[in-house]
C-alpha cells in the first residue's frame, strides 16, 4: 500500500493562498486601526475643547471684574487677547461668600499645547491654589471683550481650538461662546 502525501507544488500553492489570505487581513485591520486612531483624536480634540471652554465659562460667570494685570504666583498675566485674568468672590466649601476677600484666577497657553488656569485663593476660600490644566491639547485661546477698559467688561466671548496628530494628518476642533460675568 502506498500513501500518498502531498507535492511540493501543492504545498507551495497552499503557503501562497495562506500568505495573500493574511496580508489582506492584516491590511484591513492596519485600515481600521488607523480609522479608528483618527476617530479617537477628533473625540478628544472636541471633548476636551468642550470641557475646558465649560470650565472657563463658569469661573468667569463666578468673576465680578477682569483684571487689566494681576500677578499670580510669581507669575505676571496682562489680560488681552490671549490671556485673561479674573477676580472672584472667594466662597467657602459651603458655597458661601466670604465678605471683602477675593480669589484670583488667569487662563493661558503658556507652553505648547498646554491651557492652565492659574489659581491664587483667599486663606479660607474653598478653591484650588496653582495652576491646574484644563486641556493637554489646546492650540489657541482668544478672548474678545466688550469694552477695551479693563473695568468695564462685562461680556467676554472666548474661542478655544484644540488639536492632535493622528498618523499622517491632525484633527482640529475650534469652540467659542460668550459669557457674561454674573457678580458685577
Amino acid at each position: 500500500m502506498h500513501i500518498r502525501g502531498f507535492t511540493l507544488i501543492e504545498s507551495l500553492i497552499v503557503i501562497s493562498i495562506s500568505v495573500i489570505i493574511f496580508l489582506i487581513v492584516a491590511t484591513s485591520f492596519a485600515t481600521l486601526w488607523k480609522l479608528s486612531q483618527t476617530n479617537l483624536a477628533a473625540f478628544e480634540t472636541k471633548s476636551q475643547a468642550g470641557i475646558a471652554l465649560q470650565k472657563i465659562s463658569e469661573l468667569i460667570e463666578e468673576s465680578n471684574s477682569v483684571l487689566s494685570s494681576w500677578s499670580i504666583n510669581e507669575t505676571l498675566y496682562q489680560t488681552g487677547e490671549n490671556v485673561l485674568a479674573l477676580r472672584m468672590p472667594a466662597v467657602t466649601e459651603a458655597g458661601e461668600i466670604i465678605p471683602a476677600s477675593f480669589d484670583y484666577v488667569a487662563f493661558a497657553i503658556p507652553s505648547t499645547s498646554i491651557l492652565i488656569a492659574d489659581f491664587a485663593k483667599a486663606p479660607q476660600s474653598s478653591r484650588p491654589q496653582g495652576q491646574i490644566i484644563f486641556s493637554n491639547l489646546a492650540k489657541a485661546l482668544n478672548f474678545r471683550y466688550n469694552s477695551s477698559t479693563s473695568t468695564e467688561i462685562t461680556t467676554i466671548e472666548i474661542f478655544l481650538e484644540t488639536a492632535k496628530s493622528a498618523y499622517d494628518s491632525t484633527k482640529t476642533s475650534t469652540l467659542s461662546t460668550v459669557v457674561k460675568l454674573k457678580n458685577k
